[in-house]
């Protein structure tokens, strides 16, 4: 059988679904991302589970949010993982 390359796993292919499970407004979805995306660009190595990256980015905008999405709402969508 010939090797599949999956390639690397990273924060943002998290991101889409772990929003979308949340029901964050798109603004919101825009600016995690944008987190991510910029923790990637000056190499943030805190550490280096993609998940652990994504939560984070999620954590940090929903804080700032106008409509926060509850801590339970945040756990029960990472712990499916």
């Amino acid at each position: 059988m010939g090797a599949v390359d999956m390639g690397a796993v990273n924060a943002g292919d998290f991101m889409r679904r772990f929003c979308s499970h949340l029901g964050m407004e798109a603004a919101a979805v825009r600016a995690a991302m944008e987190v991510v995306r910029n923790t990637e660009q000056i190499d943030i190595r805190t550490s280096r589970a993609p998940i652990s990256k994504a939560a984070a980015a999620i954590y940090m905008v929903t804080q700032l949010c106008s409509k926060p999405v509850p801590t339970k709402g945040r756990v029960s969508v990472l712990l499916v993982w």
